[in-house]
């Protein structure tokens, strides 16, 4: 230790300012760091051999980007029983040919890619860490970190692993709701979104859901097969009330949550309230208080009042020609005809039993954020495959099971070992000799002047001539 601190006040002591101390210190700590790691590594490939019964055909190096920069490692190329060549290291830790990034480097540059644009990640990259990535690659991150995840998630739909003990609740909330977004080509393509959680945590001013898991991607029967699969390995539905809420458009009407709600003690499935409120709003857009008064008696379950109001907002339309008027009479019969047709499901807001055990309802439209803030704007449009997974790895950060999906998957954490590695001490690696600096010598040629006139020597000498 004292070498090398030794050696880093060497370094530092010609540095004038705090920030050239930093840059230097950071270059020296993670060059030490990615010496430290080749040499742990070629080590670990001389412990593997002297372990096989192979034959070795040569040495190679490789380099490989980590999160503390580029690590160059040697390893050997070996010739097995069976007549297959391989590299020992290469097959205990996981790589792949031609893999340039560490496993690690994948996973948290496909998490950072699902937050901000793929260039604004390449910058912060290239100024915070001593590798680049271009956005390119990053792209393709996404791409394979997604399909990943992708066959981790199928394969659990398909063949679903019960847990040891399915949860029994009181009270379970379902919801359903789609967004569309704009893929290469002026082409549009729909996200279809579910979610269930068991209830809302107060801290504070501020909430957040309990126990929520969500499944969004750009197959709804694939979302459905998924969700379904979920709730039927870690839910006991016998003595729960489910209570689920959607716009009921295609694909989210009630007797798809009932298909859901299969088991369940009692089933009650709700108008959504923000899409309610905001049906209300469009076609009475010059009546705000009419419009208050029509919330106030549907959150009451007062369907005489309801007409009323209709009434009354009708007969007070007032235009200033006949096409303007007609529009506006449109609107409220259309209004009315929305209200009657969802009437069954505007109800139960109001139903005793349910009072205190609706709060959190309407959250699956808010909770679009998530992933609008980063599919849409800005002109963004998207490849299906890039959607796709970035759809799966936001999904999988906003569930938390991020890692433990890719463990799954073989991305991250390869069963590096199978037994405890003879210790060596680190003096014994060399990390701390110098060097010695390589001479090329003097390098020495000619120019025939007797080659062909159109080749490219003969074209030279006619330069130098």
């Amino acid at each position: 230790m004292e070498q090398i601190l030794s050696g880093i006040i060497e370094e530092l002591k010609d540095k004038s300012s705090l920030i050239d101390i930093e840059k230097e210190l950071f270059i020296l700590v993670m060059t030490l760091v990615c010496i430290g790691l080749g040499a742990y590594l070629t080590h670990w490939d001389d412990e593997l051999f002297q372990e096989a019964e192979v034959k070795c055909l040569r040495k190679d190096q490789r380099t490989l980007n980590s999160l503390f920069g580029a690590v160059t490692f040697t390893r050997r190329l070996v010739e097995k029983a069976d007549g297959n060549h391989a590299y020992l290291l290469d097959e205990k830790l996981g790589l792949t040919k031609r893999q340039r990034y560490s496993p690690l480097v994948l996973a948290r540059v496909s998490s950072l890619a699902a937050k901000a644009p793929y260039r604004t990640i390449a910058t912060a990259i290239r100024i915070l860490t001593p590798f680049t990535v271009s956005h390119q690659m990053i792209a393709k991150f996404v791409k394979h970190t997604g399909k990943a995840l992708d066959e981790v998630k199928t394969a659990e739909a398909d063949f679903p692993e019960e847990a040891p003990e399915r949860r029994q609740v009181p009270v379970l909330y379902l919801e359903g709701d789609a967004f569309e977004i704009r893929l290469k080509r002026g082409q549009r393509q729909m996200v279809h979104r579910f979610q269930v959680f068991e209830g809302v945590a107060y801290h504070g001013k501020r909430h957040s859901l309990i126990n929520r898991h969500q499944v969004a991607l750009s197959n709804r029967h694939q979302a459905m097969r998924e969700f379904t699969a979920y709730l039927a390995n870690h839910y006991d539905l016998r003595k729960t009330l489910v209570i689920t809420s959607s716009d009921n458009g295609s694909g989210y009407e009630s007797e798809v949550f009932g298909e859901l709600a299969v088991g369940a003690e009692r089933h009650v499935h709700i108008l959504d309230r923000y899409h309610m409120s905001r049906k209300i709003k469009e076609r009475l857009p010059d009546q705000p208080d009419m419009a208050k008064r029509l919330r106030t008696a549907l959150y009451h379950g007062d369907y005489q009042k309801m007409e009323m109001i209709l009434d009354t907002a009708e007969s007070r339309i007032v235009a200033n020609d006949e096409a303007s008027y007609q529009e506006a009479v449109s609107a409220v019969a259309k209004l009315r005809r929305y209200l009657e047709r969802n009437w069954d499901y505007i109800a139960p807001l109001s139903d005793p039993s349910l009072q205190g055990q609706l709060s959190g309802l309407g959250s699956c439209e808010s909770n679009h954020r998530k992933f609008t803030y980063r599919l849409k704007h800005q002109g963004k449009s998207w490849s299906q495959a890039g959607l796709d997974g970035m759809l799966r790895i936001i999904t999988a950060d906003q569930n938390g099971d991020y890692e433990t999906s890719l463990i799954q998957a073989g991305l991250l954490d390869h069963k590096l070992q199978t037994k405890p590695m003879k210790s060596k001490p680190i003096g014994t690696l060399g990390l701390f000799k110098q060097t010695p600096t390589a001479h090329v010598g003097v390098k020495q040629g000619r120019i025939s002047l007797d080659d062909s006139s159109s080749s490219a020597m003969g074209h030279l000498v006619r330069i130098l001539r």
